[in-house]
């Protein structure tokens, strides 16, 4: 399974540091896909636990979004090696 992670930091002294190493860190597959745009590939893991692996980086202004994606329904412009990398996730 491969679950969107994406946020807005919208406080002063934004993590945005702190969430990239938490997410390079945690031992799980990932691609960096946009700005503030991950996936995150998992077997073990839901939307829930991802969240709450990120949610205490997180100030009250700012927001956090975790999805799986589904193999039949996602499209995208992307290059080619992050396709290659989500249909090897899946």
């Amino acid at each position: 399974m491969i679950y969107l992670v994406t946020y807005d930091l919208n406080s002063p002294g934004q993590k945005h540091k702190e969430i990239t190493e938490r997410i390079e860190n945690s031992g799980l597959p990932y691609a960096h896909i946009l700005t503030t745009t991950w996936l995150v590939a998992t077997k073990e893991h839901n939307a829930n636990t991802i969240y709450d692996n990120l949610q205490d980086l997180l100030d009250k202004n700012d927001y956090l979004f975790v999805t799986a994606i589904t193999p039949t329904d996602m499209q995208g412009f992307l290059d080619e090696d992050m396709w290659n990398w989500i249909n090897s996730a899946l």
